[in-house]
């Protein structure tokens, strides 16, 4: 959500942002938490450079609320097709 604000707001609107998460637990004491997510993003944008793209992809990582709350290693493999 926030790489679609991103980029809607840069006047590129993305035709598709295909995203998958993979997250890595580790036990911590009884319980359980979320030690990483690396996250794999394939994106069709028309009209926008690779090198933009990827400026952007970088500040919706750094500004996400949601990376921010967590507690975690987050990584972003960002593709533009």
């Amino acid at each position: 959500m926030a790489l679609a604000f991103q980029l809607s707001g840069a006047g590129h609107p993305p035709e598709s942002l295909n995203t998958r998460a993979d997250v890595s637990l580790e036990q911590e004491g009884a319980g359980w938490k979320i030690a990483a997510v690396a996250l794999t993003l394939r994106a069709k944008v028309p009209g926008l450079s690779k090198d933009e793209f990827a400026k952007l992809a970088a500040a919706a990582k750094a500004g996400c609320p949601v990376s921010k709350v967590l507690n975690a290693t987050i990584t972003l493999d960002a593709t533009l097709e």
